[in-house]
C-alpha cells in the first residue's frame, strides 16, 4: 500500500505531537534543528505538505498543531464560530481556532479528506440544526440537492441546501418559517463544503 507520508514528513509529525502540549514553541526554527534537514527550507516544504495534506496546523504564535495524527488514528477537526466564518474558504484557517473536536480517523472515507466544525447559530435549519450545534462539514465546492452546504454567501456564512427550479437556483432553509433566497449572481455564494454531521449541543 502506497505510503501516505514520507520518512521526513512522518517524522516531523511525530515531532510536533510529541512536543505541541509541552511549554516549549514548536516554531520552524525548532524543528529544524531537531530533524536537521541539510536546509531549512527542505523542512519549510515538508511543514507545508503537512499543512496542504491537512495533518498540521499553524497557530497564531507562529508554532504547530497535529490536526490529523496516523499513529493514534485520531483527527483532530478545528471548531470555529459561526461569526468567525463569514468569509471565504481559504482564508478562513486564518482564524486560528482555540478548539478541536476529536474525531476517528476510520470515520474518513479518505485519508486525504479535509474537516473544519463550525458553530451553528440561528433558526433556519430546525429541527435538524439548532443554535449552538456542532456542525462537521467536509471541505469540497461540489454537492448534490439532497446535501446541506456550507457556504459564504454576501461574505456572510450560512448552512442551507441549494435548490434549483425553473432554471432558477435558491437558498433553501429547513424551517418553513424562512423562505428560499433566489441566487441572482453565483459570484454571491463561495460553496466551502458539505455538512457530514451534526453533534446535539449538550
Amino acid at each position: 500500500m502506497k505510503k501516505i507520508l514520507d520518512d521526513m514528513q512522518e517524522k516531523i509529525l511525530n515531532f510536533i505531537n510529541k512536543h505541541q502540549d509541552s511549554d516549549e514553541n514548536i516554531t520552524l526554527q525548532y524543528i529544524w534543528d531537531i530533524v536537521w534537514l541539510n536546509h531549512p527550507q527542505k523542512v519549510a516544504n515538508k511543514i507545508e505538505q503537512l499543512e496542504k495534506k491537512w495533518f498540521i496546523s499553524k497557530l497564531a504564535n507562529w508554532t504547530y498543531r497535529v490536526i490529523k495524527n496516523i499513529a493514534n488514528d485520531i483527527y483532530y477537526i478545528p471548531i470555529f464560530w459561526f461569526a468567525q466564518c463569514g468569509i471565504k474558504w481559504p482564508e478562513i484557517v486564518n482564524e486560528y481556532p482555540k478548539e478541536y473536536l476529536p474525531y476517528p480517523a476510520n470515520n474518513l472515507k479518505n485519508k486525504s479528506d479535509q474537516l473544519i466544525a463550525v458553530k451553528a447559530k440561528g433558526k433556519s435549519m430546525e429541527p435538524k440544526i439548532e443554535s449552538w450545534d456542532t456542525v462537521i462539514v467536509k471541505i469540497q465546492d461540489w454537492f448534490d440537492d439532497s446535501n446541506m452546504v456550507l457556504l459564504s454567501h454576501n461574505n456572510e456564512a450560512k448552512i442551507k441546501r441549494i435548490k434549483e427550479k425553473d432554471g432558477k437556483y435558491f437558498l433553501n432553509s429547513l424551517n418553513n418559517n424562512f423562505d428560499d433566497l433566489e441566487i441572482v449572481d453565483e459570484s454571491e455564494i463561495n460553496i466551502i463544503g458539505i455538512v457530514t454531521q451534526i453533534n446535539k449541543k449538550i
